[in-house]
């Protein structure tokens, strides 16, 4: 692969899941330079920064509107988060939605823009999420908290 296109990869990986990384490498060395220009000024966000706003300013809308989601973060400004709901979903499920926008606009830059190709690769990459070890983990993490909780709820009761 050539030097300039190793770094834009290296610089920019963490747009992507790892799944992914193996198909963007090969497209890289085969890509002919105007779609390389595209791969390089498409409108990708970061999963950290997203997650980030989620967190602080998620009961706000503030990651909504980085996301381009303006409605929605109206709607979440004006409901505190979609009355806590919504933001505590938005939180979990924040980098696979991200990583959903980067993958499409990256495919939309090679020039996979139909709508019907975006929406398949749309749904595949939910089944790898699914499938994945992030998620297993996360739902784990969950699952013990939510012991810990009833745990120490049940032992106040009695003070």
């Amino acid at each position: 692969m050539k030097e300039e296109r190793r770094l834009w990869f290296e610089k920019n990986k963490n747009l992507f899941t790892k799944p992914n990384w193996k198909i963007i490498i090969s497209e890289l060395e085969n890509c002919d330079e105007p779609t390389f220009a595209k791969i390089q000024t498409a409108n990708y966000k970061n999963p950290t920064l997203a997650l980030i706003l989620a967190l602080t300013l998620g009961w706000f809308g503030g990651d909504s509107f980085y996301e381009g989601k303006y409605l929605k973060g109206v709607i979440k400004l004006a409901t505190c988060g979609g009355f806590v709901i919504v933001n505590i979903i938005d939180i979990l499920t924040k980098n696979s939605i991200i990583n959903s926008h980067n993958v499409c606009q990256y495919n939309i830059a090679v020039g996979a823009t139909t709508s019907e190709e975006i929406k398949k690769q749309k749904k595949q990459a939910i089944k790898n999420y699914i499938k994945s070890d992030e998620r297993k983990e996360l739902n784990r993490q969950i699952k013990k908290s939510m012991k810990d909780l009833s745990d120490n709820s049940y032992a106040t009761i009695g003070h």
